[in-house]
């Protein structure tokens, strides 16, 4: 028979006292593993975070990196980013299972529509500058190691936004200033240009006088030519004058009360003889009683007239100008239509800008005829408007605040 070795007492002890230490000894916990590495895993991703924003130089950059990095860290399905632009959010990009959605295609609609379950203000300086919102699949709620993280990353994304937007406005305005040095440059050229062709006209009339003694009639006709010629001089430097004056806000406004028929008909006198030599017929439409307005006579007049000479030059022989006037209990609108080419809607915002004809389709001219009609009218407080249809032709108008001599208030 076989003999089994029975342990004594103190070797059942020892067994015991093995198996009470191995009961005893720390077992890991897989919670708190998976917890520690979690937040390993997002320490690593805002260290990533804070690398990218640091060398993010647009709110673009900014965007993207904050919701590149927010995703992946937060497991989250969907995102945006957006800036608040004067009071209103202004979506910069979004993110939709896994799709980047770019600045120019998003919409602050199709953000409302989806589904975020959170959203993160951003404040700088005590200003709200921004927010980044984030959606999940699906149920979830964020732990305390989640909130940490987008704390973190909401102050790390509104300083990089900051700056962002500081850089942002820098490179606008160092684009604007590049595009004003080639405008005077371009403005310069067409100066010279128009200056040049009435001083020459002007040189070579006086060297002929001088050498010549014509017939009266040639003489009379030589003189009238030159006195145009000088006009047209006048007329340019009278135009430049004006634009820096409104340029530097000291353009002068004599207030008076102005009677709009008397004001269109006298527009009208003016530029008939024009308009007949190009082949365009100019009316005046039809005025519903009285009309006064607030303003100076003489500028309102100069407004008119540089789009009444856009209005005969652009409309081709056969068509129509035509001037008119409506009025409300508060402003009156002075409107010039043409039968002319029309303006196309890229092109449409662009018309009131200085120097934008000499800068693309206009060589003829400076470009600062309804640049100058803008100012005058928003000296006078009103507002310029435009309605244009290419073929068809196109409607510039200027309102301007009423007269109130009536009520006894002016």
């Amino acid at each position: 028979m076989e003999r089994k070795t029975i342990p004594d007492a103190d070797s059942r002890c020892l067994l015991r006292g093995s198996y009470h230490d191995a009961a005893l000894a720390p077992v890991p916990n897989r919670r708190l593993v998976s917890e520690d590495e979690r937040a390993a895993r997002r320490t690593a991703r805002l260290l990533s975070l804070a690398t990218a924003l640091a060398g993010a130089g647009t709110t673009q950059a900014v965007a993207d990196a904050v919701l590149a990095r927010g995703l992946s860290a937060l497991g989250a399905a969907r995102g945006f980013f957006a800036c608040i632009v004067d009071g209103r959010r202004e979506v910069i990009a979004s993110v939709e299972a896994g799709a980047v959605t770019a600045r120019d295609a998003v919409t602050d609609e199709a953000v409302r529509v989806a589904t975020f379950d959170f959203e993160l203000p951003l404040f700088h300086g005590g200003s709200l500058i921004g927010c980044v919102g984030f959606g999940f699949a699906g149920a979830t709620a964020l732990r305390a190691v989640d909130r940490a993280f987008t704390g973190c990353m909401s102050e790390l994304a509104a300083a990089a936004l900051h700056r962002a937007r500081a850089s942002d406005a820098e490179a606008e305005r160092r684009v604007d200033a590049e595009h004003a040095v080639r405008a005077r440059a371009d403005v310069l050229g067409v100066v010279a240009h128009d200056l040049r062709n009435p001083l020459s006209l002007i040189d070579m009339t006086a060297q002929f006088l001088l050498d010549v003694d014509p017939p009266a009639d040639r003489r009379r006709a030589m003189l009238s030519t030159t006195r145009r010629a000088a006009a047209q001089m006048n007329r340019l430097i009278g135009d430049l004058v004006d634009d820096a004056r409104i340029e530097a806000g000291r353009l002068v406004i004599e207030f008076g009360v102005v009677d709009v028929g008397a004001l269109l008909r006298t527009a009208e006198e003016r530029y008939r003889p024009i308009a007949e030599k190009r082949g365009v017929e100019l009316r005046i439409g039809p005025l519903e009683g009285p009309i006064r307005i607030r303003g100076d006579e003489l500028r309102i007049l100069q407004a008119l007239g540089n789009l009444l000479d856009n209005a005969v030059k652009f409309t081709p022989a056969g068509g129509t100008v035509v001037l008119e006037a409506s009025a409300t209990s508060t402003a009156v609108a002075l409107s010039v239509s043409d039968t002319g080419p029309g303006i196309a809607d890229s092109d449409a915002s662009r018309v009131w800008d200085r120097f934008w004809q000499a800068r693309k389709s206009d060589p003829k001219g400076v470009g600062l005829g309804l640049a100058i009609v803008r100012g005058i009218v928003e000296a006078h407080g009103g507002r310029v408007l435009l309605e244009s249809k290419v073929g068809v032709g196109s409607i510039f108008a200027l309102t301007l605040p009423r007269s109130r001599a009536e009520s006894g208030e002016f």
